[in-house]
């Protein structure tokens, strides 16, 4: 879900072209009606992020929640429709500033925002959980349901990365197979602007499928800047 509904209905529409976003609502109270926790992930396009602060306002304020993960709309090789909404590196930048600015205010220690938790355990010297931030790609796959398996979902879109079909081979020949071997390798490496980096160790070179022809993450101005503000704000020494 990615926000109020002039954020979620610009592009969650159903096959006639409606907006999901009443649907998805009374989705979520079903689903709470018989005591089930809702987990949401918001991805941010460019057209969404003037409105970050009021969609957050809406998930605490609205749908009552606690929690959520962001994901920064990078695009896809497959889908040219929304070439015109991929997250710049200048937009990360005020993307993770509006979100910090706003578990800032909230002031609320059971407010929990997957990219600013995995931003404080850098911080703190402690393994962020996400892979993004980790540094565990390659240590898990995806499966599709003609049997291909990728490293991940966000690399299933292209054929460089197919690792292997479940049809033809055994998931332990795929996983630790050659092709997965020289991806696992591959994502290993530290590019030189990431080497002098303080935030190294807390950033981990962001996602593998977010990196740019140098193999460095597209997001890294965003990232280096919220580690700053962070670390400014909680008083914590570099």
């Amino acid at each position: 879900m990615d926000g109020n509904q002039e954020s979620h209905d610009l592009f969650r529409v159903d096959s006639l072209g409606n907006g999901s976003f009443e649907k998805t609502v009374k989705g979520i109270s079903l689903l709470r009606s018989f005591g089930l926790n809702v987990g949401i992930i918001q991805t941010i396009t460019k057209d969404n992020v003037p409105r970050i602060m009021s969609d957050a306002a809406f998930f605490c304020d609205k749908l009552g929640l606690k929690s959520w993960a962001v994901n920064l709309f990078g695009g896809s090789s497959d889908n040219h429709q929304m070439a015109s909404q991929i997250i710049s590196e200048n937009d990360s930048e005020i993307i993770y500033e509006k979100l910090i600015d706003f578990w800032v205010r909230r002031n609320d220690k059971d407010l929990s925002i997957r990219e600013i938790d995995n931003l404080l355990a850098g911080l703190v010297k402690k393994r962020s959980s996400n892979c993004s931030f980790n540094g565990s790609c390659g240590r898990y796959f995806c499966l599709d349901n003609t049997g291909n398996v990728y490293p991940c979902d966000r690399f299933s879109d292209n054929p460089e990365y197919l690792l292997g079909n479940l049809n033809i081979e055994n998931l332990a020949g795929i996983v630790l197979g050659n092709k997965a071997k020289i991806f696992r390798d591959k994502v290993t490496i530290v590019p030189r602007k990431c080497q002098s980096c303080q935030w190294l160790k807390s950033c981990n070179n962001g996602c593998t499928a977010l990196r740019d022809s140098g193999n460095c993450f597209v997001y890294c101005k965003g990232r280096v800047s919220a580690y700053e503000r962070l670390s400014s704000l909680l008083g914590i020494a570099d």
